[in-house]
């Protein structure tokens, strides 16, 4: 998956597709020990409710990785998606 550079300008949208779909996006620092194993987040489900945590350490473009990846286990089918964010959830 190749994500620009300048991919904040898709981290709102990622956001925003969250929202929509209900799910908290939380940005939380965890790898406070680097001695331990590096996790960049994923989606997770909380008291039954989906969530997804985002290493706050990232840059744009890997919070976005990680955004999609989550967003990427979902069905999408039904919600709009600007077409670059449905060929790179596609990819």
């Amino acid at each position: 998956m190749t994500i620009p550079e300048d991919a904040i300008f898709l981290l709102p949208r990622l956001e925003q597709l969250g929202a929509e779909l209900g799910i908290a996006v939380r940005y939380e620092d965890l790898n406070p020990d680097p001695e331990a194993a590096v996790s960049t987040g994923g989606l997770c489900r909380v008291n039954g409710a989906h969530l997804v945590l985002v290493d706050a350490n990232l840059g744009p473009a890997q919070r976005c990785k990680v955004l999609i990846n989550a967003f990427k286990k979902l069905d999408l089918s039904t919600v709009y998606l600007p077409p670059l964010l449905r060929q790179l959830l596609d990819e």
